[in-house]
């Protein structure tokens, strides 16, 4: 597995920006969809107002079972999910839906699973993770890295 940072993050760069610093996306970033699953209620909104406010756009529910209930009729390019929720898990969601979208990227995130050894039994070596909590510039590094091709997750 990777290099774990200050801020949690596993292959992924740490925050480059000051606090306060302007963000400017890119026309694919602002085009980008991101499909946020989160089952904490307070946490899935101040993500969202974090992704929004940057200019993507989100689609965010509670359950591994609302996607997949409606993944059809969605242009997603971003899964961000919560390692452990009510039923099925993020893990689980994240290879179900990479089975109808092969090159879906997937950044998952959590509270309960920041020991590395803990992660390794839980996520695949390579993939994206986000400790939480996490700053918001820690997040939208870790999407601006993914939509500029810098770092694929791998499964």
């Amino acid at each position: 597995m990777g290099q774990d940072g200050p801020d949690g993050l596993v292959r992924g760069a740490a925050a480059t920006r000051a606090p306060g610093d302007t963000i400017h996306l890119t026309l694919y970033e602002s085009m980008l969809k991101v499909w946020l699953v989160e089952d904490d209620p307070l946490v899935r909104e101040m993500v969202r107002a974090f992704l929004e406010r940057a200019g993507y756009g989100v689609e965010a529910v509670g359950t591994a079972e609302e996607v997949l209930s409606s993944w059809s009729d969605k242009a997603v390019d971003l899964l961000l999910t919560d390692v452990m929720l009510p039923g099925q898990t993020g893990v689980e969601l994240a290879t179900a839906l990479r089975e109808q979208r092969p090159d879906l990227k997937v950044v998952y995130m959590s509270g309960n699973v920041s020991d590395p050894a803990a992660r390794e039994r839980v996520l695949s070596p390579g993939t994206l993770f986000l400790a939480k909590p996490f700053s918001r510039a820690t997040l939208l590094d870790v999407i601006r890295s993914l939509s500029a091709g810098e770092d694929d997750t791998t499964h």
